[in-house]
């Protein structure tokens, strides 16, 4: 019987990992970094959509980490990656990681509950620790979100006529 991680015990479980970034250099550029660390595993890296649901159904795996925009769209494939596991695989954590602080991928993201879910953006990923914490906040059934996605989200809330921000004095 395969040992399950538990948020009681010591992290002497490895979290299990599926990467999905159609980039080359940077879906092997993060599983190397990852694969440093002991309390990780990389059980796949994948390059689109499909292959990244199906690496799921095979590992489940505890995190996914994933692009937003991938094969074969090239649209909001990790927000709906997020989506159909909110169903399928509840207990599985998402971390997106992104070019783009756009309220709409956000509030998508956020749709099914805050609760396994991070959205983190590349360029302010400034170093692996970083990144690390989110996957094991997502693990643990948390949520991490940078504060520049939380700033747009706001801005946009506030530029709302019905937002409950405008009666503030």
């Amino acid at each position: 019987m395969e040992e399950k991680r538990s948020p009681s015990y010591p992290h002497h479980v490895p979290i299990r990992i599926v990467l999905a970034d159609d980039q080359y250099l940077v879906r092997e550029g993060l599983r190397r970094l990852l694969e440093t660390r002991e309390d990780l595993e990389v059980a796949s890296a994948c390059t689109d959509l499909d292959s990244l649901l199906a690496a799921v159904e095979a590992e489940q795996p505890d995190v996914v980490v994933t692009d937003i925009r991938m094969p074969p769209g090239n649209m909001d494939e990790g927000i709906q990656a997020a989506t159909r596991l909110r169903e399928t695989n509840p207990e599985v954590g998402v971390v997106v990681l992104s070019q783009y602080a756009v309220p709409a991928y956000v509030l998508a993201l956020l749709e099914g509950g805050s609760e396994r879910r991070a959205y983190l953006l590349k360029e302010r990923v400034d170093d692996l620790d970083q990144l690390v914490a989110a996957i094991h906040a997502v693990a643990d059934g948390g949520s991490v979100f940078d504060p520049k996605v939380v700033e747009a989200l706001v801005a946009e809330n506030a530029r709302s006529e019905e937002s409950p921000l405008n009666e503030l004095t």
